[in-house]
């Protein structure tokens, strides 16, 4: 099982610039995991990239059919949500809530996002793709070193 952040699905489903770095360290990875926010998480991501036009109107309904198909298996929040808000001063709720879910499940993490990926590193949770990002995922803001959704 690989838990897999919003950044990561993104820039699949956008065809961003690091699509085949995310493909490769979901090759073999089994069952895909993610937090109950994930799909909402996903969706403003998308509604971001269609309208900054990195996707088009077609190319965003048909990433949100992909993402509603996505055989993903959904952990709910609440197990989660004490241990997310501990590093509420390190990163989002919302990024925390993947870190803490890896760490439950003892699953590596697959982010783009290089705030989320150092602190998930730093609490022993190994993650993927390896190596720092080289820029921000496609459907992603970033500010601070964490994406804000």
């Amino acid at each position: 099982m690989v838990i897999v952040d919003a950044s990561a699905v993104v820039e699949l489903l956008v065809g961003g610039t690091r699509e085949r770095e995310v493909l490769a360290a979901l090759q073999g990875a089994g069952r895909l995991a993610v937090p109950g926010h994930h799909v909402a998480e996903v969706l403003a991501g998308l509604r971001r990239a269609e309208r900054r036009q990195a996707i088009d109107a077609l190319q965003a309904r048909r990433a949100v059919e992909h993402l509603l198909r996505a055989r993903l298996r959904s952990f709910g929040l609440r197990g989660l949500a004490a241990e997310a808000w501990e590093l509420r001063d390190r990163l989002t709720v919302q990024d925390a809530a993947y870190v803490v879910l890896a760490r439950h499940l003892g699953a590596p993490l697959v982010t783009l996002d290089g705030g989320q990926a150092d602190v998930a590193s730093g609490l022993g949770v190994p993650v993927r793709p390896a190596g720092p990002p080289t820029s921000a995922p496609s459907g992603s803001r970033r500010r601070g070193g964490s994406s804000r959704r």
